[in-house]
C-alpha cells in the first residue's frame, strides 16, 4: 500500500506550488468582448441612419422612426454599460472583494491530505462546557451537548466515505479544525473520494438537523498539505492548540 509519504511527495512533486489545470479562456470576458464591438457598431450605424432619415424621409414617417430608432439605440448603449458594470463590480466603488476560499480549478476530491477549518456562526462558543478552562492535554476538554454531536458526525466521516480517512481532529469552543487523507488501494490508486465541500456540508447538515438549528458560518477554510514536514506541523498545531485556545485567532469570550 502506498505510505502517506508517498501520497504527499506526490502531491508536491518537490515543490511547495500545487499543480492545477491548464486555465481555459473565459467565455464570460469574451462574450462581452463581443457584446462591446457589436453595439458600437449598431451604435454607429442607427447615427448614419438618422442622417439619411432626415433627408429621405417624408415629414409624416419622420418623427416615429427617429423615435423608434432613439429608443432602440438607447437600449443598446444600457446594454453595454450594465455589461461593463457587472465586469467592474467593486472595483470602482471600493468595496472590499470577497476572497475566495478555494483554490481554483483544483480537484478537491484527489488524492492528498486536507486540513479544514470549520467555524460556527459569530464565533460563539458552543462546543465546550466551560470555555475559559485551563486545559493542560487535549483529554482534559469536557465537550458541551453540541460538542457530542460534533464529534458524533466526525467519527461518521469514514464509514460515510471510505475512501476518506480522518487522520486526526480537535473540537474548539467555536471552530473545528480536521485533518483529512484521502485513501489508496493495494495498486497505490486512489480511491473514488467526494470533494471537501460535499464532506464539510454534511456534517454541518448532520449536527444542524440533530440540534434542531444552524450554528455554522458560511462557507470554510481549506489548506491542502503539500508534503510530510506540512502535514506533520498541523497535526502538531491540533495537538496543541486547545492548550493555546486563549491565545487563537479564533478566540471569543461569548
Amino acid at each position: 500500500m502506498m505510505e502517506l509519504a508517498d501520497v504527499l511527495d506526490s502531491k508536491s512533486s518537490g515543490s511547495d506550488t500545487v499543480s492545477v489545470r491548464p486555465r481555459l479562456p473565459a467565455p464570460k470576458a469574451l462574450a462581452d468582448a463581443s457584446a462591446f464591438f457589436f453595439f458600437l457598431y449598431l451604435d454607429e450605424a442607427f447615427s448614419i441612419a438618422m442622417m439619411r432619415a432626415d433627408a429621405i424621409i417624408t415629414f409624416k414617417v419622420e418623427y416615429p422612426l427617429l423615435f423608434f430608432l432613439l429608443f432602440f439605440r438607447f437600449c443598446g448603449m444600457m446594454k453595454l454599460v450594465m455589461t461593463m458594470k457587472d465586469n467592474n463590480v467593486g472595483a470602482t466603488s471600493g468595496r472590499p472583494q470577497r476572497k475566495k476560499n478555494r483554490l481554483e480549478h483544483y480537484d478537491y476530491s484527489s488524492c492528498g491530505a486536507y486540513f479544514l477549518t470549520i467555524c460556527t456562526v459569530d464565533r460563539r462558543n458552543y462546543f465546550w462546557e466551560k470555555v475559559g478552562e485551563m486545559i493542560d492535554c487535549p483529554e482534559d476538554v469536557k465537550l458541551s451537548r453540541y460538542g457530542d454531536i460534533v464529534n458524533e458526525a466526525i467519527q461518521k466521516i469514514s464509514s460515510v466515505y471510505p475512501a476518506l480517512l480522518v487522520e486526526n481532529y480537535v473540537i474548539m469552543p467555536n471552530h473545528v479544525h480536521l485533518l483529512l487523507r484521502t485513501c489508496v488501494d493495494e495498486c497505490g490508486r486512489p480511491l473514488v473520494a467526494p470533494t471537501m465541500s460535499r464532506v464539510v456540508n454534511q456534517l454541518k447538515g448532520y449536527v444542524s438537523k440533530r440540534i434542531g438549528s444552524t450554528i455554522w458560518q458560511k462557507s470554510f477554510h481549506d489548506h491542502i498539505i503539500r508534503n510530510i514536514k506540512d502535514y506533520e506541523e498541523h497535526i502538531k498545531y491540533i495537538y496543541e492548540n486547545p492548550m493555546r485556545w486563549s491565545y487563537d485567532e479564533l478566540y471569543s469570550e461569548e
